[in-house]
């Protein structure tokens, strides 16, 4: 095959449900779904003269994949969400980038090969593996957590076809990423015994609500260990969420609405029945633009597969 074009999707992080255990050696493990939008679309052609095009924070990533590659090709990103927004791009994107290559290569990987060249090759690892697993599987995740061990099974499940993901793009600086997030991620304090409850009582309710089809109990989990997540980091990010997203959540849920902030934002989202969301997601414009804030608005269906060859 002399070019491949690869689709993937967006991760929307939940939160984390375990931080910082130091007797069983687990740094943070996260929750998060995969949503079929704002996608990933890269195109990879054999070339005699390897080429890179693709918006500027994005060829980085794309260039270090490449420099492990077993093949040479030019590399067009077509869609990609915004790098540092809450979307896992740089982990979409890279993933997406050496799956093209392999395929290139004539070797297509599995998904448990991705998850490890993901998590051990490409170095998609240092504050969560959920972005990985997404890439990989789809669907909903609860993840084991940083450091990862050398092969991982994680847990999968698919999100309900009838639930709809209401995400919210403030036009907003980008999220803390980098060196930064690094040393943050590095630095924080043991959180509290009651933070450590909260946590791990949102990441069961989560998923045994997305195992029951249950939307309501899903977001009564999804809103606990949004809650511990952000309290444990407050002091970086200025409260429970970052501090220009406050009144925009707050306004949201003054009108039944539940937003979660995927990451450090500034993407927030919501859970909503299919035939509700288009309703919310009016809603939320509406809120939004009383606050005084640009903001898209959308709603994306669940991706319940990993990324993978387009039309596949």
């Amino acid at each position: 095959m002399s070019r491949v074009v690869i689709e993937a999707g967006s991760r929307l992080h939940a939160g984390f449900h375990l931080v910082k255990e130091a007797f069983y050696r687990i740094d943070y493990a996260g929750a998060g779904f995969y949503s079929e939008q704002p996608r990933v679309l890269l195109e990879a052609v054999e070339c005699g003269e390897p080429r890179i095009d693709a918006p500027d924070g994005f060829r980085e990533v794309i260039k270090r994949v490449m420099e492990k590659a077993p093949v040479e090709a030019c590399v067009s990103l077509l869609e990609a969400p915004p790098l540092h927004h809450g979307y896992g791009a740089t982990t979409q994107v890279a993933l997406a980038t050496y799956h093209a290559l392999m395929i290139l290569a004539g070797r297509n990987p599995t998904r448990k090969e991705l998850v490890e060249a993901g998590l051990h090759l490409l170095g998609r690892q240092e504050g969560s593996t959920v972005g990985t697993i997404l890439y990989a599987y789809g669907g909903f995740t609860i993840a084991p957590g940083v450091p990862a061990p050398p092969s991982i099974s994680p847990v999968i499940l698919p999100i309900p076809a009838d639930w709809r993901l209401v995400i919210v793009q403030p036009e907003l600086k980008q999220g803390l990423h980098g060196p930064g997030e690094s040393r943050v991620l590095k630095s924080q304090p043991q959180p509290s015994e009651r933070i450590r409850y909260v946590m791990s009582r949102g990441a069961h309710l989560l998923l045994v609500g997305v195992m029951r089809r249950d939307l309501s109990l899903a977001l009564d989990g999804l809103r606990l260990i949004q809650t511990a997540t952000g309290q444990y980091f407050s002091k970086v990010q200025g409260g429970a969420f970052r501090s220009d997203l406050a009144r925009l959540v707050d306004e949201a849920q003054r009108d039944g609405i539940f937003l979660a902030q995927s990451s450090w934002g500034p993407t927030l989202y919501t859970i909503a029945p299919s035939d509700s969301a288009e309703s919310d997601a009016k809603t939320l414009r509406l809120i939004a633009s009383l606050a005084g804030l640009e903001a898209r608005v959308t709603v994306s269906r669940p991706r319940n597969r990993g990324g993978g060859l387009r039309g596949s």
